[in-house]
């Protein structure tokens, strides 16, 4: 086997005379962090892909796909954690992932479909996020405050052949691996979630785009006449759309809370578009919940914030 290069192509040269071309693809870090698209990759090769921290490899195999995912080592730095990086298609030699520098489990989709392509998508997580600012942070009495905080997105991977275009999914990704935690006044009462932490933003320019994290806007209004702390805010994951700014950068749409005098609960409205990015932002990964479906959406003020009576 002989690996040979015609401008734009990678062709490889086999004992039996044939040929196999494949699109040379450079490396994306710091040039192009669109990963949300179509890829194309010939039956018998392989394809690597960095997303954040998230390593995952692409088999296309006769009758078959295969999928492995993993971790960017702990001594890996920051700026190698932040960028999409995809590498040159390689062959796939014999019948197991070969090349791989991922020590993972290797899942195997079976298929009599002949499509080469495959597709991925960022979606939001299955459960509600809670977000924990970095920073103590009050809202005054009678005021509002935007914050501006990041998540991590999973990617959901699509195979070509459905009529609608969309491909037939096949596996989801998280990009990073959250921890569970309880959200609810009691332990009775509530439902399971995820936790995270955040630097809360007051401006949506202080925000850094990473390729695996989403941007959500979220506004706080204080109706009540002391001030409010808050300790963590639950975005509600499955019911947002994955957006990208024109700049290439991840958002979702933008959230109200407010919260009332006396209230038990801190009543919470989901905006039709995203909440700081200029300019018009497109739709690249869908809620996995309809938001319309529930008439009234609300979040526990227990979890959500808590009063103090002074400052």
């Amino acid at each position: 086997m002989i690996w040979l290069y015609r401008g734009a192509y990678s062709v490889i040269l086999y004992s039996n005379g044939t040929e196999c071309s494949v699109i040379m693809i450079e490396s994306l870090a710091n040039t192009n962090q669109i990963w949300w698209r179509t890829f194309e990759l010939a039956s018998g090769f392989l394809q690597n892909l960095q997303i954040g921290p998230t390593k995952i490899q692409m088999a296309h195999l006769p009758r078959e796909w295969r999928i492995a995912a993993s971790r960017l080592d702990e001594a890996a730095t920051t700026n190698q954690m932040d960028h999409f990086v995809i590498e040159l298609p390689v062959p796939a030699l014999g019948t197991a992932l070969s090349g791989s520098s991922i020590d993972s489990d290797i899942t195997r989709y079976a298929t009599r479909r002949t499509g080469s392509g495959f597709r991925l998508a960022p979606v939001m997580g299955d459960r509600p996020i809670v977000c924990r600012p970095l920073n103590q942070l009050f809202v005054l009495p009678g005021d509002h405050v935007e914050l501006f905080v990041s998540t991590p997105v999973w990617v959901a991977v699509f195979l070509d052949g459905a009529s609608d275009g969309q491909g037939i999914r096949i596996a989801e990704i998280p990009s990073v691996s959250l921890t569970d935690t309880w959200i609810g006044a009691t332990t009775v009462e509530g439902e399971l979630g995820y936790s995270a932490l955040t630097k809360a933003r007051l401006s949506y320019k202080d925000v850094t785009s990473k390729p695996h994290q989403a941007t959500t806007g979220v506004v706080i209004r204080n109706l009540a006449s002391e001030p409010l702390r808050l300790d963590r805010i639950s975005l509600p994951a499955p019911f947002l759309h994955v957006y990208a700014s024109p700049d290439g950068a991840l958002c979702t749409e933008g959230i109200l809370f407010e919260h009332k005098e006396g209230g038990q609960f801190a009543e919470l409205e989901i905006m039709n578009q995203p909440l700081g990015p200029t300019g018009t932002c497109s739709i690249v990964g869908q809620a996995r919940r309809d938001a319309k479906a529930q008439t009234v959406v609300r979040a526990f003020s227990s979890f959500l914030s808590r009063r103090e009576p002074s400052l």
